[in-house]
């Protein structure tokens, strides 16, 4: 079925293939909906005969995938999923582009680093309506974040916008980043000290090189700050 091969970095090999099988997994929804969904009731149509749309899909690969939607155990699979997805009650508005399409615009538009972008932040900018504002229940939690009751909260994966949600983050993402996005790169647990202490660093020499272009001196600090704190455990 597929054409091409490509060479991958190990480093990425795992982060691409995560990537192929949501792109694949997506296709075959978008086959199922669009050629087996409602036309499954039909005996008179032949679900099994290949679609002239997409050449590259083999006979037997066809067959496979239709055989498999239309089981009984495929539509309990498929009503448990629905049933699991009406419980998200905070859908972000970021479309195709994502956390990493929004960091980018806030990055151009600000002029703030990457790691400058806190998560509490970008999980309430990607539920802005386009119109402005929040549904009623994104609202409810905008209000808590901003209310300041919770103070300075980060230990560990525990911070603010986990306080104001009322459930601790999951072992496999962050909410309010990229789903490839750990809590042990976010949060900087002990393991990732030294990675943390080098984006700190990075981060000071940068406001220091900002303050002396506004300042219009060419020496505002001799040698480079180096952070003596350690992460938020």
């Amino acid at each position: 079925m597929f054409q091409e091969k490509f060479v991958v970095e190990p480093k990425s090999r795992k982060h691409s293939l995560k990537l192929i099988g949501k792109k694949w997994r997506n296709f075959k929804h978008y086959l199922y909906v669009k050629f087996i969904k409602k036309k499954s009731k039909d005996p008179k149509l032949n679900l099994l005969k290949p679609l002239k749309d997409y050449p590259f899909l083999k006979k037997e690969d066809w067959k496979i995938i239709v055989s498999h939607r239309v089981t009984k155990k495929w539509e309990d699979k498929s009503m448990k999923a629905k049933n699991v997805r009406v419980h998200h009650k905070y859908n972000h508005r970021l479309s195709r582009k994502g956390y990493v399409g929004l960091i980018n615009d806030i990055m151009q538009e600000t002029g703030k680093m990457k790691e400058e972008n806190d998560k509490t932040m970008l999980w309430k900018k990607a539920r802005e309506l386009k119109i402005g504002g929040y549904e009623s229940n994104v609202k409810m939690i905008f209000d808590r974040i901003n209310s300041g009751s919770f103070g300075e909260i980060t230990c560990g994966t525990h911070d603010v916008l986990t306080e104001a949600l009322g459930t601790e983050e999951q072992c496999g993402n962050v909410r309010g980043m990229d789903k490839f996005i750990t809590p042990q790169q976010y949060c900087y647990l002990p393991k990732n000290v030294k990675h943390f202490l080098e984006i700190e660093n990075k981060r000071v020499d940068k406001r220091i090189n900002k303050l002396e272009d506004d300042l219009g001196t060419d020496c505002f600090f001799s040698g480079k700050m180096s952070v003596v704190y350690g992460p938020h455990l």
